[in-house]
């Protein structure tokens, strides 16, 4: 895995913002970068006393590799095998999955 710039970081942290703004309304009190994402940029977002994994695809082109992650989840999930909540999978707020 590559090694992160900290203006790469700080651009992925405001696209975090943008991202927690349309979904709850309001910017998130901290966000903090996790480097484990081998194919996609990870966050953690503390918004209303909640925490939230945001995950960032580095193209755009990676939007189907997201929409059957969420396909997969939900299949898993009807199955009985407990699975984290996916809020929504797109591209139309930040241009990128």
């Amino acid at each position: 895995m590559r090694k992160l710039t900290a203006a790469q970081i700080r651009s992925k942290s405001l696209m975090v913002k943008k991202i927690m703004k349309h979904h709850f309304g309001s910017l998130p009190k901290n966000i903090e970068f996790k480097p484990a994402g081998l194919t996609n940029f990870v966050f953690e977002a503390h918004c209303n006393k909640d925490k939230y994994i945001v995950r960032i695809g580095r193209s755009p082109e990676k939007l189907n590799d997201f929409t059957k992650e969420q396909w997969a989840v939900e299949q898993a999930k009807e199955k009985g095998v407990p699975v984290a909540e996916i809020l929504e999978v797109g591209n139309r707020i930040i241009g990128r999955p």
